[in-house]
């Protein structure tokens, strides 16, 4: 088979898929291609080409990976891009993000050069201490004494559970605001300490 009957074949298979929603057996792809292409190879030989182009029969994978997203997730998308244009054609503020992440005190690489002779780095009984780190930047920088460490004080596997409203505020207030150096459009996410109602609505329990 030259590059143009391979061509065939692969859309053959795509064929099968999507249109006629069925599974590409050899035999079928066999007879399909005889009388289109005039293909006079065994089904081992077409075997053979089907390898070729890329595809392997293998195990089917689960659709779980198709995810339906909700309309107002699609809408809050939406705005934030809505936003980022609107600050790049007008506004044309510095953009700052900020976010949340975690370190261990014994951490180290995962993977490293070894050979018999050589271990490399060994990898600790213990991860230690968990340390905390809160910090913003842009495309400029990160933004200068706006970096927050602190130790983990639960034992969760969560690191957010280390973060509340009140930390969370007193930091922007404290260490971030104060070090901006211009008015800036803040990208923050939705976690949950982000994200506080002063006054809550009522439920059957008040």
């Amino acid at each position: 088979m030259d590059n143009f009957d391979l061509g065939v074949l692969r859309r053959k298979i795509h064929e099968f898929y999507v249109s006629k929603k069925e599974i590409p057996t050899v035999n079928k792809l066999l007879q399909v291609l005889k009388e289109e292409i005039g293909f006079a190879g065994s089904r081992e030989i077409l075997r053979q080409h089907i390898k070729m182009i890329g595809f392997r029969f293998r195990k089917t994978e689960s659709n779980r990976k198709v995810l339906m997203e909700r309309n107002d997730i699609t809408a809050w998308r939406a705005r934030y891009l809505q936003t980022l244009k609107h600050n790049e054609d007008t506004d044309k503020l510095p953009v700052v993000y900020l976010d949340e992440t975690y370190i261990h005190s014994g951490h180290t690489a995962g993977k490293c050069w070894q050979n018999d002779d050589e271990d490399g780095v060994l990898e600790p009984i213990s991860k230690g201490q968990r340390f905390i780190i809160v910090h913003a930047g842009g495309n400029q920088c990160f933004v200068e004494n706006a970096c927050l460490v602190f130790k983990s004080q639960t034992k969760s596997g969560d690191y957010h559970d280390d973060m509340n409203h009140t930390n969370f505020k007193k930091w922007v207030l404290e260490k971030l605001c104060p070090n901006l150096k211009e008015p800036s459009l803040i990208i923050i996410d939705n976690a949950p300490y982000h994200n506080t109602s002063i006054n809550k609505a009522p439920n059957t329990k008040q």
